[in-house]
């Protein structure tokens, strides 16, 4: 009788600590290669540095887009830069000059 409840308890610690185990190991693998686990933290913020890197380089094409749209408005007209955008944009050039369009 002795034997087969020492045999009984036997079973049952190994079942719990195979459980146990089992359970530290599907934390484990999630904590780190999960949907939110360490892995793709990493990844999430390298997305993260490209990311603000892109935006820095957009902010600077705004910036100088809108010093450009601010030098052709008329109540500030730069008549240097609307020579330059009528040569470039509609092919114009001045008596004597050859314009080359690609």
């Amino acid at each position: 009788m002795k034997s087969i409840r020492d045999s009984s308890f036997r079973i049952r610690k190994v079942i719990a600590i195979l459980l146990l185990l089992t359970l530290i190991f599907y934390f484990l693998y999630n904590i780190l290669s999960g949907d939110r686990g360490i892995l793709a933290l990493f990844e999430l913020s390298e997305r993260h540095k490209i990311l603000q890197d892109e935006v820095q380089i957009l902010e600077e094409e705004r910036s100088i887009l809108q010093n450009k749209v601010s030098r052709m408005r008329s109540d500030s007209l730069d008549l240097d830069l609307l020579e330059e955008q009528a040569r470039k944009k509609l092919g114009y050039g001045r008596k004597g000059e050859t314009v080359y369009v690609d």
